[in-house]
């Protein structure tokens, strides 16, 4: 171990930092990155300490290969060579005997917390909520630092890096699901953790949050990150990306979010039957399509299609619907006769905006109204709450109502 730590201690003295860090904005998360986990291999640093490496006993997992942050990756490369540039890198700004323990004890552990991010536009929580036993609703202030988020936040790599403009988008949030992964994986039971389920449990929430904070909400990117200060796997290695819409370009408000309910919401939907599951996805997707509109007749036909899914999935294809949809609205979305019948109005004229938007005509005349609260898009967003309410009713329920029942009486 002494003489070890002694070799490290001497390279680390002479290593210099990874050439690509030259140009970078060093208060960016990239190049902070880069400097605690490279250095440059001109000087032959790096290769020396990765064959003094490959004769230490304690360390003999590493020629497995298979270290990745990412569950999905199927990395096998050597990793003495990754072991030496993360060792010279932590010397040359700390002690290196406690690096090198470090690096032992996590070879050893051959296990390290790696957090799944499915990152979120469209809702700004002003603390964290913890939504289930394991998924957390978080700003995403909260992440660790990585340079996707820095994209986020408008830090620029470089100068010249795409940095946060009119035109990028701005989420504010992400659902975030911790898992212990084997980085070196030898057994049966460790292939099984790497390979357990992961992002559909986070898809499925995001997908239902619109109906429970009645607000569009949509995932923008998806990736892996393990504590920066974990040897040689930290940070985040690789990130996917959605495509992004107009919308995603405006900050939305923070918001005080009623964590119990969220969660009993959240537990309801997840334990759906599959079949009411599905039968709530279109209905989900286009309310949550009408919540970021700005344009009555944009918002009509989502909101149509959504209501129409939702009240009308069992009729026959060539059955009158416009009868029906409003009956269902008015029975389900209040047990007060006065508001029923209020509700049986709107959803009347609900139901002729959106027939004159898909037919043509022009419904957007909130630019004719002295009083934006009462034109069309005003009109129009505030059924989606409505219908959004209930979405979240039969969520709560855990069915769709039994119609006939509800039309004679029951509740």
């Amino acid at each position: 171990m002494a003489t070890l730590t002694s070799l490290v201690q001497s390279l680390a003295a002479t290593a210099c930092p990874p050439e690509q860090v030259h140009g970078l904005n060093l208060d960016s998360s990239f190049a902070k990155w880069l400097l605690a986990n490279y250095v440059s291999e001109v000087g032959g640093e790096v290769k020396t300490l990765a064959n003094a490496l490959r004769s230490e006993e304690s360390l003999s997992r590493l020629a497995q290969g298979n270290v990745s942050a990412s569950p999905g990756s199927n990395l096998t490369t050597d990793q003495y060579s990754a072991a030496a540039h993360w060792l010279l890198a932590q010397a040359r700004v700390r002690d290196g005997e406690s690096a090198l323990s470090e690096l032992k004890a996590f070879v050893s552990s051959n296990c390290f917390e790696l957090t799944e991010v499915l990152v979120l536009w469209g809702v700004l929580p002003t603390t964290p909520v913890q939504i289930t036993d394991t998924i957390q609703l978080v700003p995403l202030r909260e992440l660790h630092d990585s340079q996707p988020k820095d994209f986020f936040l408008g830090i620029k790599d470089t100068p010249h890096t795409q940095a946060l403009s009119l035109g990028a988008p701005r989420p504010t949030a992400a659902l975030i699901k911790p898992r212990i992964h084997c980085p070196f994986p030898d057994s049966a039971s460790d292939l099984r953790r790497n390979s357990e389920p992961h992002t559909r449990s986070l898809l499925s929430i995001a997908r239902c949050l619109p109906a429970a904070l009645k607000t569009s909400v949509c995932h923008l990117a998806h990736w892996y990150e393990a504590n920066p200060s974990t040897p040689f796997v930290g940070g985040v290695r690789g990130w996917s990306g959605q495509a992004f819409e107009h919308a995603f370009t405006r900050l939305p408000g923070a918001t005080n979010i009623d964590s119990d309910r969220l969660r009993a919401f959240v537990t309801a939907f997840l334990a759906l039957d599959a079949r009411v599951s599905n039968r709530l996805s279109v209905p989900l997707d286009r309310l949550n399509r009408a919540l970021r509109q700005h344009s009555a007749t944009q918002i009509a036909i989502e909101l149509g299609i959504s209501i129409e899914s939702l009240l009308t999935d069992d009729r026959p294809s060539d059955a009158p619907i416009s009868f029906v949809l409003r009956q269902r609205a008015a029975l389900l979305g209040s047990n007060i006769p006065s508001q029923r019948r209020e509700l049986l109005h709107s959803f009347r004229r609900l139901y002729e905006l959106r027939s004159k938007a898909v037919h043509g005509h022009d419904i957007d005349d909130d630019r004719d109204t002295a009083d934006s609260s009462k034109g069309n898009t005003a009109f129009l967003m505030a059924r989606a709450i409505e219908v959004a309410a209930m979405i979240e009713q039969i969520v709560m329920r855990g069915a769709f109502p039994d119609w006939d029942s509800l039309v004679f009486g029951a509740t």
